[in-house]
C-alpha cells in the first residue's frame, strides 16, 4: 500500500469510527478539521487549518493542509528540526470541503485540489442520497481530473460524501494510474 493510500485508510477509519460512535448527524467543517488534525499530528506533520484547536497554523491555501518540514539537509545543516522549522519538503494532504453543494461551488473548490501537488487530495461534499455520491464524483470530479493537463500518474484522491438522507459519510478512493490516456482506478 502506498503512503497516500495508507493515509486515506487512516482518514476513512477515523471518520467512520467517529460516525459510528457518536457523531451521526453532527458533521461540520470544524468537526472534520478537529478529527483530521489528530491524524496529521500522529503522522508527525505540520497541520494548517483555521478555527481548529491543535493546528500548528491557520488555513494555508486549502481548508486543511498537512505539511512535511524537516529531515537532514547537508547544504543547510538542518537535522531533526522542530515541527515547522525545517525545510518545506512536501505537501502531504490538501483538503477542501464544501457543504452547500451546488455544482459551481463544488467545482470551484475541487479545482484547487486538482492543481495541488499533494500526496493525497481530499474532497468533502454533501449529497442527498447514497447513489448521488458516485454520480457526483463521475459527473463533476473525474471529468476535471481527466481534463487537467498537469495531472500525474499516482495522483491520489479521497472523496468523502456526506449523505444527508441518512446522516453518514460514504467514501470513494481514486488513483490516476499511468500517464495519458488516464486510467482512474477506484480503490477498495
Amino acid at each position: 500500500m502506498s503512503y497516500p493510500e495508507r493515509l486515506a485508510s487512516k482518514i476513512v477509519e477515523t471518520l467512520n469510527t467517529a460516525a459510528k460512535d457518536h457523531l451521526r448527524g453532527q458533521w461540520t467543517t470544524e468537526l472534520l478539521k478537529m478529527l483530521l488534525c489528530g491524524v496529521g499530528k500522529q503522522e508527525g506533520l505540520v497541520v494548517c487549518a483555521s478555527g481548529c484547536e491543535g493546528a500548528d497554523h491557520g488555513e494555508w491555501l486549502y481548508d486543511m493542509s498537512w505539511l512535511d518540514y524537516g529531515g537532514k539537509d547537508a547544504e543547510y545543516g538542518l537535522a531533526n528540526p522542530e515541527p515547522g522549522k525545517g525545510l518545506y519538503r512536501d505537501q502531504v494532504l490538501a483538503l477542501e470541503s464544501e457543504w452547500r453543494g451546488t455544482d459551481g461551488e463544488l467545482e470551484s473548490d475541487f479545482e484547487k485540489l486538482v492543481q495541488a501537488r499533494s500526496a493525497l487530495r481530499v474532497m468533502v461534499f454533501p449529497v442527498r442520497q447514497e447513489r448521488d455520491a458516485e454520480s457526483t464524483i463521475r459527473r463533476l470530479f473525474l471529468r476535471d481530473i481527466k481534463a487537467f493537463r498537469r495531472g500525474q500518474a499516482d495522483d491520489t484522491y479521497l472523496f468523502c460524501a456526506w449523505i444527508d438522507q441518512v446522516s453518514t459519510v460514504e467514501f470513494r478512493h481514486w488513483v490516476i494510474r499511468n500517464t495519458p490516456p488516464w486510467a482512474l482506478t477506484p480503490l477498495p
